[in-house]
């Protein structure tokens, strides 16, 4: 029998640096492959001020986005189609754009009234409801507004779904 199973090599310990050094390498791999995905998954809490980012296709986790005294309305969390995340604050007049891989907000503006609904559309428009029933069209770009109808809804905006 022990002459049988000389033939049969059994695999050879790689050095430690090498193995660190594979390892670092798949690492650096899979994160290049995770930053070129074509769209993200984003939620957020209204208790938090914490803005959760995962890559759809194996839902691994990115480094949360975190705005200090930033909490995201219900309904107003959406991702364009460049993955740039857009929110509304939940109690001011405010939104926040971030890419998402930095910490910081790429573009903070206000808004004449805080949302209660909002999405964006590809990547050029987005469009957001209010609590009065008023829902706006804005250029994404510019920040231009191109519509705004006052009564296009007799109460609260409470969800957008756009195609």
């Amino acid at each position: 029998m022990a002459g049988k199973n000389k033939h049969i090599q059994q695999p050879s310990k790689k050095p430690a640096e090498t193995e660190a050094g594979t390892d670092a390498h798949v690492k650096a791999f899979n994160e290049s492959l995770i930053k070129f995905t074509d769209s993200l998954v984003v939620s957020t809490s209204a208790n938090s001020e914490e803005l959760q980012v995962w890559e759809p296709k194996t839902l691994a986790p990115y480094e949360p986005i975190l705005d200090q005294k930033f909490y995201a309305a219900e309904n107003c969390v959406s991702v364009n189609s460049n993955n740039f995340i857009w929110a509304a604050h939940a109690q001011k007049s405010i939104m926040n754009v971030w890419r998402w891989d930095k910490k910081d907000p790429l573009l903070r503006f206000p808004l004449r009234e805080p949302l209660s609904s909002f999405a964006t559309v590809g990547e050029s428009f987005c469009v957001g409801g209010d609590k009065k029933g008023r829902i706006t069209l804005w250029q994404m770009t510019s920040g231009e507004v191109l519509a705004d109808v006052e009564s296009a809804h007799s109460m609260q905006v409470t969800d957008l779904d756009i195609n």
